[in-house]
């Protein structure tokens, strides 16, 4: 993310919202694709994730106390981009786990939004509260993670 916002004007050039597949595109050097997250099944999250595939959410911005709701009760912040970096299957239920490029040292962010990492996160219950934009599957591999 530090990379992608000095390549185009720093963080308040990218921090109002934009395309997270141009973002995915220019990290990766590979084409990515959005889709409906209401309507994408897990097993295709599974299967992007085991090819090492990037995997990106872009959360809704908190304009509804239903939003507002939501993303609290998920942990999560609006109007922002995550990373799904696992996903697992256990007693009949299936999670993915959430990364936030923030870390906890985000310049400007409140204490209340310096989440280091979303965590596992029931996939009905990301896909059912409404809060996501779309889901960004990339045919590059997945970074390193650290």
């Amino acid at each position: 993310e530090k990379a992608f916002a000095q390549m185009n004007g720093g963080y308040n050039a990218i921090g109002n919202g934009g395309n997270w597949e141009y973002g995915m595109e220019t990290l990766t050097g590979r084409e990515s694709h959005t889709h409906d997250s209401a309507t994408l099944p897990f097993a295709d999250v599974e299967k992007a994730l085991k090819k090492n595939q990037p995997v990106v959410i872009n959360t809704l911005r908190a304009s509804t106390a239903e939003h507002t709701a939501a993303l609290t009760s998920l942990n999560l912040v609006g109007w922002h981009s995550y990373s799904i970096v696992d996903s697992k299957k256990e007693k009949g239920e299936e999670w993915v786990k959430l990364s936030n490029p923030w870390g906890n040292n985000h310049p400007g962010a409140s204490a209340a939004d310096r989440k280091d990492d979303g965590g596992w996160i029931r996939y009905s219950d990301l896909v059912a509260s409404g809060i996501l934009q779309g889901t960004a599957i990339g045919e590059g591999t997945r970074p390193i993670r650290g």
